[in-house]
């Protein structure tokens, strides 16, 4: 059984994406209703802007996390992934589990 990990990560939607297409240079979860599913993608695309945005390089180059920013788009971002995961576990057809690494960090204060 395969596990589909839900993560935030810079330049990264939440489902996690571990398979690489040498031909076509696309990564994927490798579970093809997943991948397929345009629901899914435009989640995970809006997740990934979403999350993205609390980053920014300094004059030198050097990646920053904006924690104040990431306090105010907390409720977003958790909403954006239980709203994934709700989509995923509808389309489960038993041939894959859920590992859910965000939503307990998100709850967090």
């Amino acid at each position: 059984m395969k596990n589909v990990r839900i993560k935030y990560d810079f330049s990264h939607g939440p489902i996690w994406k571990d398979v690489l297409d040498l031909s076509t240079g696309k990564w994927s979860t490798g579970i093809s209703v997943i991948d397929n599913d345009m629901a899914l993608a435009v989640l995970d695309e809006e997740a990934e802007k979403e999350y993205t945005s609390l980053y920014s390089f300094d004059n030198d180059g050097v990646l920053h996390f904006n924690d104040k920013m990431y306090k105010q788009k907390k409720n977003n971002l958790l909403s954006l992934v239980q709203t994934i995961i709700l989509r995923i576990n509808a389309l489960n057809d038993g041939s894959y589990v859920v590992v859910d690494e965000e939503t307990p960090k998100l709850l967090q204060e």
